[in-house]
């Protein structure tokens, strides 16, 4: 095994589906050689029947529940006042299916999970009623999984991870919410270390996954799709998003966002995979909005819904991938950095190029809007010493190398 890597071929490091969380099967690593395979592992455990879909029902569940059990709810529709709390356990929460097991907040968090590996949530329509968020993880999960679920009407983050997480939100309906639909920050105290860890596009360390979701919107604003900050790392992938505002006025920032250093965080994203989606809209100022890190941008389809733009949107987005740096502009809260591209210095230090956490190794490729190709803009003047074509960004130049992780997911196929 070398300095970067997890594990090589056959060579696990003492590593085993055990050791990974998981009480039998066998483990395997990657070929990018940056983490572990755990399809081949399982947990068994006992399935635990709730009473109802009631709050107290479920939370005794979760309770009476250990590692590798599967909580069943059943149909119904119910009121949660209160969240419903899972400490660390690795287990299946399970409705009968969409439509079928309802569950309305009339307070805030539907299920807040701390610190809980290999956690799946799937089957349930999740209502906000205008308030609130589904689903709250805090502190480190691995080998998550929220599927087949849907989220209607959340006022708050729908789905907010704050930690060191690697896993997959994928196969779920997203319908009218009015906030972030997937929001993705490292602990405020862990930027440094999510940005010393090695960046390996195509990997799976401390990356979210989002895949095959659709998101649509009709009568309440929405502000991103996806975002991140904060050592941060995603793919998003080969998912729908239809923008179909009716009330005057509402449009929609970017679906898709990645933070830079800037605002009240330590630190910007690291990177991000964004690729074969398809992003339709009658009003949405962005497509994409990318403020710093690394990654790459290809085979997305952006077009109008139905055919039309409102108001005086016209193109329906008039920046289709935009690209900036706030603090070549603006001192945020974290300062003004007076970058000067003649001079390559090491980092940031005053007068010296690059500005820290800001776009670097970005590849871009093979996007159109309507069958007509398009590539990323500027989106301030004040950018063309810090942000540069050829240099900082690459348009229509496939990443040299680049090997996009298997899709779909492993996880997805247990």
């Amino acid at each position: 095994i070398e300095t970067g890597e997890v594990c090589d071929g056959t060579d696990l490091g003492g590593k085993t589906c055990v050791s990974q969380g998981f009480n039998s099967g066998v483990l395997s690593c990657l070929s990018s050689c940056d983490g572990f395979d755990t399809s081949g592992c399982s947990i068994v455990g006992n399935t635990i029947n709730a009473v109802s879909c009631s709050q107290t029902d479920v939370q005794a569940a979760i309770n009476s529940a250990s590692d590798g059990d599967t909580v069943m709810v059943p149909a119904g529709s119910c009121v949660w006042g209160i969240e419903v709390r899972n400490n660390g356990k690795a287990i299946k929460i399970q409705g009968a299916g969409i439509d079928q097991t309802n569950i309305t907040t009339s307070n805030n968090i539907v299920f807040r999970i701390n610190g809980a590996d290999n956690i799946r949530i799937t089957g349930f329509t999740f209502n906000g009623n205008n308030q609130g968020s589904a689903i709250y993880l805090y502190s480190d999960h691995h080998n998550f999984r929220i599927d087949n679920n849907k989220f209607t009407m959340f006022l708050g983050r729908t789905i907010e991870l704050k930690g060191y997480v690697d896993g997959v939100v994928d196969h779920n309906e997203f319908f009218d919410n009015s906030n972030t639909e997937i929001t993705y920050y490292n602990r405020e105290s862990e930027g440094d270390a999510a940005w010393n860890r090695p960046i390996i596009l195509g990997g799976t360390d401390g990356v979210l996954f989002v895949e095959d979701n659709n998101f649509t919107y009709i009568d309440n604003c929405g502000e991103h799709v996806m975002t991140s900050n904060n050592g941060a790392r995603y793919v998003f992938r080969y998912n729908q998003i239809k923008v179909n505002y009716n009330p005057p006025g509402c449009y929609m920032g970017a679906p898709i966002d990645a933070h830079g250093l800037c605002f009240y965080w330590p630190r910007g994203t690291v990177s991000y995979e964004i690729y074969e989606n398809k992003i339709n809209s009658k009003r949405s100022w962005r497509g994409m909005f990318i403020r710093g890190g690394t990654g790459v941008i290809y085979n997305n389809s952006f077009g109008d819904y139905d055919g039309a733009c409102l108001d005086q949107w016209n193109p329906c987005f008039p920046n289709y991938i935009s690209l900036v740096n706030y603090r070549s502009c603006t001192s945020c809260n974290s300062g003004l950095c007076t970058a000067d591209s003649s001079d390559p210095g090491t980092w940031e230090v005053p007068g010296e190029y690059p500005c820290q956490d800001q776009i670097n190794n970005l590849y871009i490729w093979n996007n159109n809007y309507k069958g007509t190709p398009i590539n990323a803009t500027l989106e301030d003047s004040c950018l063309s010493g810090y942000i540069q074509e050829g240099r900082d960004y690459y348009n229509n130049l496939k990443k040299p190398g680049y090997v996009p992780y298997p899709y779909p997911h492993p996880l997805t196929l247990t």
